[in-house]
């Protein structure tokens, strides 16, 4: 395994994800031994094959999934249904695209847990597996992709490796079976693995018919040669200089076809270094995560959460969240009051992300429920909760921030501005606008226009004179910039 690297220690357990189809993956689960950091980047590495198997220390779920544990990374590992663990070996039966569920699962959990970006890295044909996982699900989760000594194409190496002429033959034989409904009898072909394989390195495969073709056929949709060109995130690519699968003209290919990624990078190591990395693991798995670093996937700051309450002035009682560095770097540092839009809330919206992002950045960062929280925003005036802004601000001085940045998300931003101008509350030391909508009365006009909404207007001020609480309903299209016909 790789040589020990500075960091943490780490956990490691087994767990069981769900995929879509309803199947039970089992997977490895890696991450320090102080815990998952919830709140950083999570990597998902998918072993190699045909069969192949995460836990083997030879390969980069192993070796590379625990440098990258150590150094604060979640990481999950998957026994595909293409492992050799699973029944006997289910590749043989399974189709390509069934990788692309054990993935997701993989992905769902992390995301599920927190991670706000997401890593996919692939040793051998784990590469090409990842890289069909994007091409099928276009997932924005997903930030940056690594593969480890990855395959050819398979259909093209299939053919180098038996021939053109027999490689034809077994094409129409096991076509020929699927067509007579025999697509499930089960074939068993050897042959010569190809340059850079050493001469008389022979190999099997056995497999169904149909999943032959489906995985080697000359239609089958395991290409990286050709999906490259559709990835849109960073890619890195590592093999050595003895890997009977890869050549450097190979990488090279790869690298050029990356025409949309942002960057590529290429790591070719020398002095006899096969496709399992022996000899190079260390500098593959630094190399990883100097790479992360490099595009902003490095490990972030430890964040802590916690609710809290407070009681306004008016007695009301409000319950917020409250996020901080654990390492307790934002005492001393203004802390932010992070307010939500129309009908927002504080357990999603803008709040959870950028108290996070703030957080991880040095400062503590508060989200407060108010009065206008969720559907409540209907029933509450503006003045109700200027008395929950300063309750929230006296809780924040109360626990040693004396200076507050207010920051206000769409609708937010008139909030924390009426808060300020009837507060002159001397703590507010500076406010972030953050997609800030125009002024209220106006845009509605513009909507509704002038003769709608001045009737409605007549209509809610009869209402209110009248001391009742009933509802206003408004039908209106909002003004541009919002596309024609947004109501």
């Amino acid at each position: 395994t790789a040589a020990p690297v500075v960091g943490q220690d780490i956990t490691s357990n087994v767990i069981t994800l769900l995929t879509d189809d309803g199947a039970q993956v089992p997977a490895m689960l890696m991450h320090p031994a102080t815990g998952m950091n919830t709140h950083g980047p999570g990597v998902v590495i998918h072993h190699g094959g045909p069969g192949g198997h995460p836990a083997r220390g030879c390969c980069a779920p192993r070796w590379a999934g625990e440098h990258l544990a150590k150094l604060g990374y979640t990481v999950v590992s998957p026994l595909s249904r293409h492992s050799s663990g699973r029944n006997a070996g289910t590749y043989r039966a399974e189709p390509f695209e069934t990788a692309t569920l054990d993935v997701k699962a993989a992905v769902d959990f992390l995301a599920q847990l927190g991670a706000q970006d997401i890593v996919l890295a692939g040793h051998s044909l784990g590469s090409i597996r990842i890289t069909r996982y994007m091409i099928d699900t276009q997932d924005t989760r997903v930030k940056a992709m690594a593969h480890y000594a990855p395959t050819r194409d398979m259909p093209e190496w299939m053919r180098a490796n038996m021939g053109h002429e027999r490689y034809l033959d077994v094409v129409d034989k096991l076509s020929t079976l699927v067509s007579e409904g025999r697509g499930d009898e089960y074939i068993y072909e050897v042959y010569e693995a190809s340059f850079p394989a050493p001469p008389g390195n022979e190999s099997a495969s056995l497999q169904t018919a149909r999943n032959w073709l489906n995985w080697w056929g000359p239609a089958a949709q395991t290409r990286n040669t050709v999906w490259f060109e559709q990835l849109t995130v960073p890619q890195l690519l590592l093999s050595g200089d003895k890997d009977t699968f890869v050549t450097m003209p190979y990488m090279e290919e790869l690298k050029a076809a990356a025409v949309n990624a942002p960057s590529v990078g290429l790591r070719w190591y020398e002095g006899g270094i096969g496709h399992l990395f022996q000899g190079a693991r260390a500098e593959a798995s630094q190399d990883t995560s100097d790479w992360l670093a490099e595009i902003g996937l490095g490990p972030r700051s430890e964040v802590t959460t916690r609710f809290v309450d407070t009681q306004t002035a008016a007695g009301r009682e409000r319950s917020g969240v409250f996020y901080a560095p654990a390492d307790g770097s934002g005492a001393g540092k203004p802390a932010f009051m992070v307010v939500y839009g129309y009908g927002g809330d504080i357990m999603w919206s803008s709040n959870h992300w950028l108290c996070v992002r703030l957080a991880q950045a040095g400062h503590a960062c508060l989200a407060g429920q108010t009065g206008g929280s969720g559907p409540n925003v209907t029933r509450t005036t503006l003045e109700s909760e200027m008395s929950d802004f300063a309750g929230w601000a006296d809780w924040l001085d109360k626990a040693g921030y004396e200076k507050i940045v207010m920051a206000g998300h769409s609708w937010g931003g008139i909030r924390i501005t009426r808060y300020l101008v009837t507060s002159n509350d001397p703590r507010v030391s500076g406010m972030v606008y953050l997609a800030p909508t125009r002024d209220a009365g106006e845009r509605l006009e513009q909507g509704m226009g002038k003769e709608a909404y001045q009737a409605i207007v007549k209509e809610a001020q009869a209402i209110a004179d009248a001391g009742d609480n009933d509802i206003v309903i408004a039908e209106f299209d909002m003004a541009p910039p919002a596309p024609p016909g947004s109501s």
